[in-house]
């Protein structure tokens, strides 16, 4: 399905990964302009599963994926919300976290079963390995609008922030903290309650005189009523005296 010079080719929870029209231009180039389908197949595998870290790390966090694309020269994940400045630089990582994740795997591949014998798979080899090593260089450039400009705030953040490597991880890996979770700001509560050493102590509590609110009237209020049934009691003997 062609949207705007794109063509869908599948979906990341929801939201579509998009192949632009130029991504055609990109193999060819970045290919050397020859026939090499096994680097084409691994260059754009590269660059989707770049962005597809991108993608992971905003939903870990809470925020909303739109939208996933690869064209020529790269790719972007298109998503929305509130991000502290440290989560920015949380997502910036995602890309080039996804990326040694697949050199290593093929390097251990290569390293138990062997370098590629067929011409397809030594390009794909190729892309996942050399390619690879070039675009994670290039990307942690600190220069807009590579991932690099965002990803090397993270250290001033979690800084300002007062969160540690702990927290990121246990809020971006499976199995370490909720989905969907924020990363705590300086403000948020500790992580457990402080010892009962640490406490204040609770404020004291007011003694309570015997008044209205105990159900009984005071000392006061008896001698009014005694005063004032006397007070009758004299009215009515008067009144029978006449």
């Amino acid at each position: 399905m062609l949207e705007r010079g794109t063509l869908r080719v599948g979906r990341y929870r929801g939201a579509p990964i998009l192949l632009h029209w130029s991504l055609a231009l990109g193999l060819l180039a970045f290919g050397g302009f020859s026939f090499v389908p096994g680097f084409w197949v691994g260059f754009t595998g590269l660059i989707l599963l770049h962005e597809l870290g991108h993608a992971y790390l905003v939903r870990r966090l809470g925020f909303n994926v739109e939208a996933v694309v690869v064209h020529g020269f790269g790719g972007f994940c298109s998503w929305h919300g509130h991000a502290s400045r440290l989560e920015h630089s949380v997502i910036a990582w995602g890309g080039v976290l996804a990326q040694a994740l697949l050199l290593v795997g093929t390097f251990a591949y290569v390293q138990v079963m062997g370098p590629a014998t067929s011409a397809f798979g030594f390009h794909l080899q190729d892309a996942w390995m050399r390619a690879n090593v070039y675009i994670m260089a290039l990307n942690l450039l600190p220069v807009a609008p590579l991932d690099g400009a965002e990803a090397w705030q993270i250290f001033r953040a979690m800084r300002v922030e007062s969160v540690t490597f702990g927290q990121i991880l246990r809020k971006c890996l499976p199995g370490f903290g909720p989905r969907k979770a924020k990363l705590p700001p300086s403000s948020s509560r500790p992580d457990r309650e402080p010892p009962p050493s640490d406490r204040e102590p609770p404020a004291p509590t007011p003694p309570r005189g015997r008044g209205a609110s105990d159900g009984e009237p005071s000392a006061e209020a008896q001698r009014a009523i005694a005063d004032a049934l006397r007070r009758i009691s004299e009215q009515a003997r008067d009144a029978r005296k006449k």
